[in-house]
């Protein structure tokens, strides 16, 4: 049996650990082993993660500084070193995800063995941060044997022509607890309480915040994302003002990870206060229906099947991302054969066409609003763009054709 090992910063938050998730959970079906290894970034390299990650989005509002940054790498490399070497002696292939542990790359390199870099973050257009990041990080491509991108367009210039590279968009696992279909019971059992207390029924908290849904019933549109500055909450919130006003029933509920000042980046405590500072200066009467919440620190199996069941119950779901690398939620959603209100940014723009399958928005509050009041009323587009959305997630996204392209890739079948 072929061993693939998968090195990330972290098991739990983002979209990166749902990818790893997913693909392992398959492996053995094509006789290959799965190893895991997760090399937490602390200190100067947490920092540097966080400015690398936004630098790749094109976001030049963040300052790249060469020097610092390889620093914080050669300081990060050193930390996990003999993990790393440890981890990798008996695998068949190495695949390193994101900026941080492509810092890796010499060390895994060799004996045989083949190793893709995966870069779950891209943009396309003009950005002096996203090619000072470039720059910084293309030579230690020298030690990668192949190069995945999400999308075509986020190829880097300097690997235009380079035969390493190739298109990896993110899988969904439609059988996880995330995607499955949820038994009647199940939903239930789920929505009865934890929509309105954030509890279960015989358990404990499973999602934090100051309010709640009124009824289980009550009809709401959610965006489901990690607290980042990239994720549109702001003018989201403004324009669910204007929507409010308009329907005195719809409530809305932004969903995010659980918060550990120790793991996640700093900014994550900051977006999280600034919205509840945002909610509390709306007029109380629309304040009182929006509901920020985060998840408690409970099992992985609890938390996917509590997104399953809130997407599933949503009127709608937004996406009203500012950047986007791909956007894996709204791939859930769509499966879901929810209508999805996003941007057309990166990987959203891949996957949902206006009118055809779900709706894009121009991201401000004004575009939002118009377009989740089209999401909440118009019938005829709500019957047709579900199922439209569930199809295309089919023809394209589905994990075992992902899963095959990427063992061939790296020759393990």
């Amino acid at each position: 049996m072929s061993t693939v090992l998968h090195v990330t910063v972290s098991k739990g938050l983002g979209g990166v650990p749902e990818v790893v998730r997913t693909e392992t959970r398959h492996l053995d079906e094509y006789g290959v082993q799965a190893c895991w290894l997760e090399t937490i970034a602390g200190g100067p390299a947490r920092d540097a993660a966080a400015v690398l990650h936004r630098a790749l989005y094109g976001d030049d509002r963040v300052t790249v500084d060469p020097a610092a940054l390889t620093a914080a790498l050669d300081s990060f490399v050193a930390e996990h070193r003999d993990r790393v070497v440890d981890a990798a002696r008996h695998a068949d292939a190495v695949v390193l995800h994101d900026p941080l542990p492509l810092a890796f790359a010499p060390l895994v390199a060799g004996r045989g063995r083949r190793v893709l870099w995966r870069c779950h973050i891209g943009h396309c257009g003009q950005s002096v941060s996203a090619d000072a990041a470039q720059a910084m990080l293309v030579p230690l491509l020298d030690h990668i044997d192949h190069i995945g991108f999400l999308r075509g367009a986020y190829l880097w210039d300097a690997l235009a022509d380079d035969p390493r590279c190739a298109v990896l968009p993110p899988p969904l696992d439609d059988s996880s607890d995330k995607n499955r279909p949820l038994t009647h019971a199940e939903h239930t059992w789920m929505a009865d309480r934890l929509l309105t207390t954030g509890y279960l029924n015989g358990g404990g908290r499973i999602v934090t915040g100051r309010s709640y849904l009124p009824e289980p019933s009550s009809p709401y549109l959610v965006q489901v994302a990690r607290w980042d500055p990239l994720k549109g909450h702001d003018p989201l919130l403004v324009g669910f003002a204007d929507l409010a006003a308009e329907r005195p029933d719809i409530q809305l509920v932004l969903l995010g990870p659980h918060i550990d000042v120790q793991r996640n980046y700093p900014i994550s405590l900051e977006i999280w206060k600034a919205l509840h500072d945002q909610k509390n200066a709306l007029p109380d009467r629309t304040a009182r229906r929006v509901h920020l919440w985060q998840f408690s620190p409970v099992a992985r199996p609890i938390e996917d099947r509590a997104v399953n069941m809130i997407q599933r119950r949503a009127r709608a779901v937004s996406q009203n991302s500012i950047r986007e690398g791909f956007g894996l939620t709204v791939t859930e959603a769509m499966w879901k054969e929810k209508v999805v209100v996003g941007t057309p940014v990166g990987g959203i723009a891949d996957q949902i066409t206006h009118q055809v399958n779900g709706l894009l928005t121009d991201g401000t509050p004004g575009g939002w609003a118009q377009t989740a009041a089209r999401a909440l009323d118009d019938e005829d587009g709500r019957q047709r763009w579900g199922p439209a959305a569930r199809r295309s997630v089919a023809d394209r996204y589905l994990v075992r054709p992902q899963l095959l392209d990427q063992l061939t890739l790296l020759q393990l079948l």
